[in-house]
């Protein structure tokens, strides 16, 4: 039993300094990869909330979209971000928003770019227009929007990042 135990013991030590020994040959290359993978273009957040007083009047407002990954800086042509409402969507159009339009631009040299926890990233906003008149406050259920980015038209490495957006 003893001896059963010691080849044991003596096989996960040997194991293990083996699987230790073998990641050095990763950490000693030459050439690393870092930086090369690909921009994802998406939504800030899956949720986000737009406020208008109910006073009759249009507000406008707008959905974060932001392009984000290792050669963001890089980007030299438009990316062109097409975003469709999902049927689920309660909200109606012309009685609760417009939509100008269905897709965004982001451009290096229009778009800002600010620096974020994973790099730097280039946001852009989808312009949405609130339709106040005719509400009575307060609403059973608030009028609920819900996109979701259908494609993108890049020459650039990026590519969708999968989210949806609850508005």
């Amino acid at each position: 039993m003893k001896n059963i135990r010691y080849i044991m013991n003596y096989t996960v030590g040997l194991l293990m300094v083996l699987a230790l020994v073998s990641c050095d040959a990763i950490l000693d290359q030459d050439e690393t990869d870092f930086g090369t993978g690909s921009n994802t273009v998406g939504f800030e957040s899956g949720f986000t909330t737009l406020k208008a007083v109910a006073d009759g009047q249009t507000v406008s407002s707008g959905i974060p979209i932001i392009i984000q990954g290792p050669s963001v800086s890089k980007l030299k042509g438009d990316v062109t971000v097409l975003v469709n409402l999902d049927p689920s969507s309660t909200a109606i159009e012309g009685v609760h928003y417009t939509l100008d339009s269905n897709n965004i631009v982001l451009s290096p040299s229009s778009s800002s770019l600010s620096p974020s926890g994973a790099g730097v990233r280039l946001e852009g906003t989808l312009p949405v227009t609130i339709i106040t008149a005719g509400i009575q406050p307060p609403l059973d259920t608030p009028p609920v929007l819900n996109f979701t980015i259908t494609g993108i038209s890049s020459s650039e490495n990026v590519v969708l990042n999968d989210l949806t957006q609850q508005v």
